[in-house]
């Protein structure tokens, strides 16, 4: 198999740095055996068999070059030194060059490789030695052992600056994403500065106003009026103050470890009856881990306003909210079901009442939106 990258980033989010050619190992196995075994038929007609069996068992050997590359470069230099075979050292040599992290191995094996080539060339009885002969000698043994050094350490070098080009796309992106990171902060501290100096202020001054009117008025109706503008406005105050800190700091948002909190100080007769873990002391406790951030993050308001709702329409009522795992699509524990029921109030809030209440009209419409984008559903309506 050949696989091709053309040094950008894709898909996969990978940084090959440069175009590289890498072939799998049973194809280059293809590639260097097969012409070494090619090469044994030139010597079938006047070799011994034994040399046959020597020098068909050295072919085989390259299989190993991978593992052990050294040791296998050692044991084609037999084939090397006679001359009849010259792939097979060769392609030994190469994977030494390619593989051995010491170059002072490298230059070793390539200085075997070269006296190895030598041998074919060496004066004997039948033939006495002449000026040409070991001129072309030492040019075939320096060839022989020059070509596959020099193609190995280039293929070496290659790879090893490709990494560091990888290495260096990769730094860049992460430059990228904290520049990217601390835009969004600097957008978080100016949006927090503004909701703080614009909003805070007014919703502050409609506090102080209600305050004002709540100790003045001799009207009980509008007494009462004024004490739940002025709560609701406090109220008001220190859910702005949290979304302020959050901009500033981008913390967590609450979770289901910060439920009994919520409930504890709702104002109501409520009890929390959890059947999965919340537990973890604080927003950022081991209940956390449990669930997803957007699931528990749209418990927690749900919860909020259910019991907002309760505070508003069923005064002096029981509260009970329930948390437990439920299958979903089949799947055991997949999904989360929050459940909030309150019996029927002792007092229950009359018309007037109702309508001096302020309120958006939106809070069941975001909390459905809310899971619908979870994949749930919400369910609101008279018991």
């Amino acid at each position: 198999m050949i696989r091709l990258s053309d040094g950008r980033k894709g898909r996969s989010g990978r940084f090959p740095g440069r175009r590289l050619l890498t072939l799998s190992p049973r194809t280059e196995n293809l590639l260097v055996v097969g012409p070494s075994a090619l090469e044994l038929l030139t010597i079938l007609s006047f070799a011994s068999p034994w040399e046959i069996a020597t020098h068909t068992a050295t072919v085989a050997v390259l299989l190993l070059r991978r593992r052990w590359p050294f040791a296998v470069l050692l044991l084609t230099l037999p084939v090397a030194f006679t001359g009849y075979l010259l792939i097979a050292p060769m392609a030994a040599l190469y994977q030494v060059a390619k593989d051995v992290r010491n170059p002072k191995m490298v230059a070793l094996g390539a200085l075997l490789l070269f006296a190895a080539g030598l041998g074919p060339w060496l004066p004997t009885s039948e033939e006495p030695f002449s000026y040409e002969d070991g001129l072309f000698g030492l040019l075939s043994a320096a060839m022989l052992s020059a070509g596959p050094t020099a193609v190995g350490r280039l293929l070496r070098t290659r790879g090893e600056l490709s990494e560091r080009l990888a290495d260096l796309a990769r730094t860049q992106e992460r430059e990228r994403q904290l520049l990217a990171e601390r835009a969004v902060a600097e957008e978080r501290a100016r949006l927090a500065r503004e909701m703080h100096d614009v909003v805070s202020h007014k919703v502050s001054m409609i506090c102080v106003q209600a305050g004002a009117l709540q100790v003045t008025t001799a009207e009980p109706g509008s007494r009462e009026i004024a004490g739940t503008v002025r709560r609701l406005s406090v109220d008001t105050l220190e859910e702005l103050r949290h979304l302020v800190g959050v901009l500033r700091s981008a913390r967590e948002e609450p979770g289901l470890a910060d439920l009994a909190a919520l409930v504890e100080t709702s104002g109501l007769d409520a009890r929390l009856e959890a059947l999965v873990p919340v537990d973890g002391g604080g927003s950022r406790g081991a209940g956390r881990g449990c669930w997803p951030g957007e699931v528990q993050q749209a418990a927690y308001r749900t919860v909020q306003e259910a019991l907002t709702n309760v505070r508003k329409y069923a005064p002096e009522s029981t509260v009970e909210v329930r948390l437990e795992a439920v299958e979903h699509h089949g799947e055991p524990a997949a999904a989360l079901r929050v459940e909030v029921r309150n019996s029927a109030p002792a007092c229950p809030a009359s018309a007037d009442r109702r309508s001096a209440l302020p309120t958006g009209g939106h809070g069941l419409t975001g909390l459905r939106e809310r899971a619908e984008l979870l994949g749930g559903r919400l369910d609101a309506g008279p018991a």
